[in-house]
């Protein structure tokens, strides 16, 4: 599901960007995971989260706010300047300046993707250009829920066409190649191609991808993020282990402990004769 605390007043707060602007990288990878007519996150798009996250930080790089090093692992640096309009995008370059350090960009994916303000904003900032609607279902205030049904499918159906037609281009775009990288990483592609891509098509778009060193950036830090995540599940889980037997054992020890003690205890208190 899409964030719940989406604000009804974010239809008229502020004033209205024009749906005619050019959208940001986190805002088509919202536009792809959530369905038209629902309203609600495809439940194919499973790693749709780390996507957007993953999509404003290449935002980031593309407008030059941050500076991409791939030789160094995909190392971020905060270049000086006047903050973007977005307030996304204002909001996690600011984050990214008072973090005082260089750190990559599988580490801010990671970050970003634990915090749910950052896609609710996101979708306000759809709202707001009224690319998407605010649907309320439920009587009640506190047990309802919203849903975000495409309110102008203009740009997501543009953004659809020219998904499709850049992997056929001799050399695509840096922002095309982070395109595609968004699409493969949040597991979008049912959304933008109805039947699964042939082998080379799926080759064309590899080739797009590593055309540029942010799509590879992109792929690298959500493949890195994946990884740590499963070995920390891998650890928590044998440390569980390790104290669910170790308690086992215990217990075991202790009563056959006891069971030892009782029966020296009889032993002792029998009548020599």
């Amino acid at each position: 599901m899409v964030p719940k605390p989406i604000s009804d007043a974010a239809t008229t707060r502020g004033h209205d960007a024009p749906a005619a602007a050019p959208l940001g990288l986190h805002e088509e990878v919202l536009l792809l995971a959530v369905r038209d007519a629902e309203g609600t996150v495809d439940p194919r798009a499973v790693h749709w989260a780390e996507a957007l996250a993953a999509a404003t930080l290449a935002e980031l790089v593309l407008l030059g706010h941050l500076a991409l090093d791939a030789t160094r692992g995909g190392l971020l640096t905060a270049a000086p300047g006047d903050a973007p309009d977005d307030p996304v995008l204002a909001g996690v370059l600011g984050r990214v300046r008072r973090f005082g350090k260089t750190a990559t960009l599988a580490y801010w994916t990671d970050r970003l993707c634990r915090e749910t303000k950052w896609r609710i904003a996101t979708a306000e900032g759809l709202v707001r250009r009224r690319i998407l609607a605010v649907r309320r279902h439920g009587a009640i205030p506190f047990f309802s829920t919203k849903s975000l049904p495409a309110r102008d499918i203009g740009p997501e159906t543009a953004l659809r066409a020219e998904l499709k037609k850049a992997p056929l281009r001799p050399a695509p775009s840096p922002r095309n190649s982070a395109r595609l990288a968004l699409v493969v990483v949040g597991d979008l592609l049912a959304n933008v191609y109805p039947s699964a891509p042939d082998q080379e098509a799926a080759r064309r778009v590899r080739r797009a991808i590593r055309a540029h060193p942010i799509g590879r950036a992109i792929v690298d830090a959500v493949d890195a993020v994946h990884e740590a995540r499963l070995a920390s599940k891998n650890a928590r889980y044998r440390a569980i282990t390790a104290t669910r037997h170790w308690a086992l054992w215990t217990g075991v020890l202790g009563q056959r402990a006891q069971d030892w003690a009782r029966r020296a205890e009889g032993m002792t208190s029998r009548d020599p004769r």
